[in-house]
């Protein structure tokens, strides 16, 4: 794979291919991406929480898993309180695609949008002439400060995430994220590349509070939830340091992300052990960081399969 990073431009940026290649559908989706790219956020607002309330009332699709989610969560709050975390999730997440939208045309208003603190952890770990590993998570708008973050001049980012298993929000979110400077790898089939990646100085994101088949059970909001021991695998054979990110929303157009001082992680002759203790520390990381915003998550993720 070319390591080289994805030219940016600050022109403002097409993501339809070939009009006549794509189906009609796409097409349509397509001109609807355009024509969001261009509404005023304030009624962006308005719209994502009339979308909310349709799905609450008329097509509540995996509302049941939303609110199975939020019970075992928040078995402490009221049903009209989980109702609520659960519309202002979606909401949120349907306004933060639209501010991406709005990056995309623009992209220099990341700047404006995205405001990232703790950079200097980062420059702290890249001294020693490695990159480092980031423990992350779909919080906040996941993949607009994503992108953000790929702006950055001083770092090379690379991103190990599944795609949508839709196919024209994945190509999207694939043209989204590289257009502004991420390279995206699978989780499987790319260790090498990830090493080399590290060995390159990169900043190497995995997001980790998603269910994973393979994954080894954790603790995750006092419930066993199997995790990928991905980076905990990485940062034993590499060395390199582990630091956590999250972002979420402090109003509209506004955002903020963090990144926090390395884990001072130990490891032993016992692999096993290991990965299985750093990453139920990653793992607990991510909970309390959604439990300050619970409503910055997606709740109709099935988590706990």
């Amino acid at each position: 794979m070319n390591s080289s990073r994805p030219s940016r431009s600050p022109q403002s940026t097409s993501f339809s291919s070939s009009p006549c290649s794509r189906p009609p559908s796409h097409r349509l989706l397509d001109l609807a991406t355009v024509m969001l790219s261009r509404l005023p956020l304030v009624l962006a607002h308005l719209l994502a929480w009339s979308l909310a309330w349709i799905w609450w009332f008329f097509i509540p699709v995996r509302k049941s898993v939303a609110l199975e989610n939020l019970s075992r969560a928040f078995p402490e709050k009221s049903s009209r309180d989980k109702a609520r975390l659960a519309r202002r999730s979606l909401a949120e997440m349907a306004l933060g695609y639209v501010e991406l939208l709005h990056m995309l045309r623009s992209p220099e208003r990341h700047r404006n949008m995205v405001n990232i603190e703790g950079m200097e952890h980062l420059h702290e770990c890249r001294r020693s002439g490695q990159g480092c590993l980031v423990v992350c998570g779909h919080g906040g708008s996941w993949d607009l400060c994503l992108v953000a973050f790929g702006q950055k001049p001083d770092f090379k980012v690379t991103c190990v995430v599944r795609p949508p298993s839709q196919p024209w929000v994945a190509g999207f979110m694939e043209r989204a994220r590289e257009t502004m400077g991420v390279e995206l790898l699978p989780p499987s089939g790319c260790k090498e590349t990830i090493y080399d990646r590290i060995r390159q100085g990169n900043i190497v994101m995995f997001p980790m509070d998603q269910s994973v088949r393979e994954g080894i059970l954790v603790p995750f909001f006092g419930t066993p939830a199997r995790t990928a021991a991905s980076v905990a695998a990485f940062g034993r054979r590499t060395g390199v340091p582990v630091v956590f990110g999250w972002q979420w929303r402090i109003g509209i157009g506004k955002h903020r992300a963090m990144f926090q001082e390395p884990y001072a992680l130990e490891y032993s002759e016992d692999r096993q052990a290991d990965l299985e203790r750093a990453t139920a520390i990653f793992t607990e990381s991510i909970e309390q960081a959604i439990r300050r915003n619970p409503h910055g998550w997606l709740w109709m993720h099935r988590r706990w399969k």
